[in-house]
């Protein structure tokens, strides 16, 4: 009864938020609601952590990170999340639950009427950021919202044209016209290409038939589809004449108004997954299913009614390029919301870092765990990326708005394609280990569900392959790379144009790989931004002529494709190091530009993570440079890298306050901005399990925490105990 209660009163609250309280409101009695820790209204979005001193100017510090977008219109962006139905908590929900809600959740983000994919052209910095708000509480309403949005809309506006756009558009916006994205099949997914559903053209009726020829070929993994999709954007070959055309994309109905299946469509559902609990994914088969030829999204492509085939994009290369296009909006945004779970989850680990105590010098009380060096290398170099990738998530956003102008260049549209794979590919693989590894910092508290490690970890270990398995992808970029820089290996001078390349971007340290250089390791060297620009340039260029030379020397005895798949290794490797050097060039820039402005403090507080994240990258991928750096210089990076950590501990909280996520969305009783986390846990604990409820919380006093108690005559035998314990 109180369950059914609870979600009377949620439901309540989407219909009518006036009857729960308005987002302005504190929500207090609601059980599952997120974080009510801050104590009025005025405190709800500030995000400074209580009880802390900050080091520098924060309020800076969120301005460059927030970009374009204003403090007042980020609140604005939050109030709409900050809502009942939004802050419903999944702990002990089943799936059929979990999927309801998600469904409530991007039904009520959609009747907000703020989220258009249309805007995208009109405008698409803040489109974006909008997408990313069903992240902002659950992974699932973001993927769901996304399929929604981001892949069926996206289908409709960008392989239509005006007639579907009036057809179908609103609906989408609306979820009048709830609709999935049919690509994926049980036998193929990365290789588009191969996919076999089939849609024949029958000019007598002047429509296409598609048709599942195999179990193979049943459409697969199918968010929204499983409980929700009325329409289906499906990915078949298109058959006309007897020909194969490749790839297109046609609407086709599953359900009538009345929620029934159509004759000739089987659906079903995939079933328990690691995460994603809310979203149904589906798995479709069409037997003989006829839609009218206007369903045929006729942009890039069109069948006339006599059944001739015309298209203005003669190379069958680049419409199959266009057609896929649609991925990219998917990958950008995929991008975006990784590094956003990757900034929660850094934020919970390092508030509690600074306020768990443990161990301490003789006589002089525990200290903080991140006062320990251990704790430091593992957790700053974390922290330090969230602010690099940052930059280079800008630049890609930028690119990507090119898309949505006239007239695309193939270069331009090579480029995007390969940038968004790639960034995608790093930035997804990198954040699935750092929540590992942040899980694990925050010892057994890190394994409680409520403090989320867990839910993010498993909600996001998908993004490695969905849009595109991540190894996949890096190989695109990779050969992008190699495609610019020898023109597939044609001609007989591309060894003799790659020296060159590689000399002109290494200059003398490529060509004479100067002793001294490769040995010098002072802080004031390791830490100088043209050293660090020419170590991950030459780390690049290293790895593209290898690559280019190792392909080249066996394709003529393994043919092409042989070579190029035993290549697959290093081209992951260089794939990888071209987003490092890339993310390590914008966030520079953004250094730069702010030791321009005058604010000298926050610059150097950038510049130390910048040299965090670069020197972390160099010591992860060491075997790379050893040709730049001798074995006592990888020593010493390795050092200094520790005192860097040490440096940055300093401004650890003042770094996670600047990144501006409220409680009510960190929602993890050890990752709070105000408060104890002692108090929060047992908080958590009660208000989660009915039988706790009987439990009082007393409020416990925080303890007085010793910073850099390891001094003096104590530090001998602090470092003795310490020995001691490990000992036993």
């Amino acid at each position: 009864m109180q369950q059914a209660n609870r979600r009377l009163q949620v439901t309540l609250g989407h219909l009518n938020p006036e009857a729960v309280g308005s987002s302005d409101q504190i929500i207090t009695g609601n059980e599952t609601s997120a974080a009510t820790a801050t104590a009025s209204n005025k405190d709800r979005y500030d995000c400074n952590t209580e009880g802390f001193t900050h080091t520098f100017d924060v309020a800076r510090l969120a301005d460059i990170m927030r970009g374009n977008v204003t403090r007042e219109k980020r609140i604005e962006m939050f109030k709409l999340v900050d809502k009942p139905i939004m802050l419903e908590r999944t702990y002990n929900l089943s799936k059929e639950e979990h999927r309801k809600l998600v469904t409530e959740q991007v039904k009520y983000l959609l009747g907000t009427g703020e989220i258009n994919i249309a805007g995208l052209k009109t405008d698409p910095h803040e489109t974006l950021q909008k997408l990313e708000l069903g992240s902002f509480m659950d992974a699932s309403t973001g993927i769901k919202l996304g399929v929604q949005i981001v892949l069926f809309g996206g289908s409709i506006l960008n392989l239509g044209t005006k007639p579907h756009h009036e057809k179908y558009l609103k609906g989408v916006h609306t979820f009048d016209i709830p609709g999935c994205f049919g690509m994926t099949e049980l036998r193929h997914g990365s290789n588009v290409r191969k996919l076999e559903t089939t849609s024949t053209y029958d000019p007598k009726t002047q429509e296409f038939i598609i048709n599942t020829p195999n179990d193979g070929a049943v459409k697969w993994w199918i968010g929204n589809a499983q409980t929700n999709a009325r329409v289906c954007s499906v990915f078949a070959r298109l058959i006309t004449q007897e020909k194969d055309y490749g790839i297109h994309v046609f609407v086709v109905p599953l359900r009538d108004e009345n929620h029934k299946t159509l004759p000739g469509i089987e659906i079903g559902d995939c079933g328990d997954k690691v995460g994603l609990h809310g979203v149904d994914n589906g798995f479709i088969k069409f037997n003989n299913v006829r839609v009218p030829r206007e369903n045929l999204l006729n942009r890039f492509g069109d069948v006339m009614p006599d059944g001739v085939y015309k298209t203005e994009i003669t190379s069958e290369g680049r419409r199959f390029g266009a057609v896929l296009g649609e991925l990219i909006t998917g990958r950008v945004t995929l991008c975006a919301n990784s590094i956003f779970i990757r900034k929660v989850a850094t934020i919970i680990a390092t508030r509690y870092a600074a306020n768990r105590l443990q161990f301490g010098p003789p006589k002089h009380g525990e200290i903080p765990i991140l006062d320990y060096r251990s704790h430091q290398v593992r957790l700053m170099p974390i922290l330090a990326s969230c602010y690099a990738y940052e930059f280079p998530k800008r630049v890609l956003m930028e690119k990507y708005i090119l898309l949505h102008t006239d007239n695309v260049p193939d270069d331009t549209l090579a480029e995007i394609h390969a940038m968004s794979a790639g960034m995608k590919a790093v930035s997804t693989w990198d954040t699935q280990l750092h929540l590992q590894t942040l899980r694990e910092t925050c010892g057994g508290h890190g394994y409680s569900a409520y403090n989320k490690f867990g839910i993010l970890r498993d909600d996001h270990d998908v993004f490695q392959t969905f849009e595109g398995d991540n190894t996949v992808l890096i190989q695109q970029l990779a050969g992008h790379l190699l495609k610019q820089f020898s023109a597939q290996f044609e001609g007989s001078s591309q060894i003799g144009s790659a020296v060159i390349l590689l000399r002109r971007q290494m200059g003398d340290m490529f060509s004479s790989r100067n002793p001294l250089i490769t040995r010098i390791a002072t802080k004031k060297h390791l830490t100088s931004r043209d050293w660090q620009l020419q170590a991950f340039e030459y780390r690049t260029a290293k790895l593209l002529e290898t690559c280019a030379f190792a392909i080249n020397a066996n394709k003529k005895k393994m043919g092409f494709f042989n070579a190029f798949t035993d290549s697959v290794p290093l081209m992951v490797q260089l794939g990888r190091a071209y987003i490092e050097q890339f993310t390590l060039q914008e966030y520079m820039k953004a250094i730069e530009k702010e030791y321009k402005t005058g604010n000298r403090k926050v610059a150097d507080v950038m510049k130390l993570m910048c040299d965090v994240f670069a020197l972390s990258c160099i010591h992860k991928d060491v075997g790379n440079f050893m040709d730049l750096i001798k074995s006592s210089k990888a020593r010493a990076i390795g050092k200094l890298l520790t005192r860097l950590c040490e440096e940055m501990r300093e401004h650890a909280i003042s770094l996670v306050d600047a990144l501006e996520i409220p409680d009510f969305i960190i929602d993890a009783p050890i990752g709070l901005s105000k408060g104890y986390y002692v108090d929060h846990i047992l908080d958590y604990s009660k208000k989660c399990n009915p039988n706790n409820h009987s439990f009082t919380v007393s409020g416990d006093k925080r303890p007085e925490a010793n910073h850099g108690g390891k001094n003096g005559n104590d530090e001998e035998s602090w470092d003795h105990d310490v020995i001691e314990i490990h000992q036993k």
